[in-house]
């Protein structure tokens, strides 16, 4: 009984989180990417492209923690495996976040110097 709960909390979580957070990134990491980029068509299609692979790996994320699922017997260990689980994947695409905004940094910063060096 327990498990099903579980499971039915963590996937309500992840899907708020996957939706919400993917949006905002979507929305707000347009203006950046135009920041960085200077072409609207490139910025577009980058940003639907990190979107559709936000959603893959959070969606792959979430069922492969579901078959990693233990046992649960208690709403103790019910709320302690939850927030565990929920905490990691905040973890993961936070820390993959920051890695794409760092390449993305980098790229247009390379894209800029070989623009210069060309004169």
């Amino acid at each position: 009984m327990f498990n099903i709960l579980s499971y039915g909390i963590y996937l309500s979580i992840s899907c708020y989180i996957t939706l919400y957070v993917g949006w905002r990134f979507y929305s707000l990491g347009a203006v950046y990417l135009q920041y960085l980029l200077k072409e609207e068509k490139i910025c577009r299609a980058i940003n639907k492209t990190l979107l559709t692979c936000y959603y893959l790996v959070n969606m792959g994320y979430a069922a492969y923690c579901l078959s990693d699922w233990e046992d649960i017997e208690q709403c103790s260990q019910l709320i302690a495996f939850v927030s565990i689980k929920t905490g990691i994947i905040i973890l993961v695409l936070s820390g993959l976040h920051y890695i794409n905004l760092s390449v993305l940094y980098f790229l247009s910063k390379k894209q800029f110097t070989l623009k210069n060096t060309s004169i």
